[in-house]
């Protein structure tokens, strides 16, 4: 592989990852606005919503979403999250505790 085609890659993940942030902050937004209360259930239904927004608008390979699926299982657990629950998130859920970081319990 030669050094353009390695940076051509680096660009389209960086790119992939950039959409998904960004589509997990708007829906994490539009929760917060009508003052959804920031729970485990939220951190999961945010995901879900974030995976099919993300497949439907077919920008990104099948292969990609596979794998951001993979990599961020949320914990079955119920209830609000706190500060320490906020630093184990995976990548895909720390753009919500970004939206919510004020109304998190200490």
């Amino acid at each position: 592989m030669t050094h353009d085609e390695i940076r051509a890659i680096q660009r389209g993940q960086a790119a992939f990852a950039t959409d998904v942030a960004r589509v997990v902050h708007t829906i994490a937004q539009r929760h917060r606005a009508v003052g959804t209360p920031l729970t485990w259930q939220l951190i999961r239904e945010i995901r879900e919503e974030t995976l099919a927004d993300l497949g439907l608008a077919a920008r990104w390979p099948a292969s990609l979403l596979e794998q951001v699926a993979a990599d961020t299982v949320v914990p079955p657990q119920d209830g609000s999250l706190s500060a320490e629950d906020i630093r184990t998130l995976c990548d895909l859920a720390r753009p919500v505790a970004l939206v919510y970081r004020d109304t998190i319990t200490r």
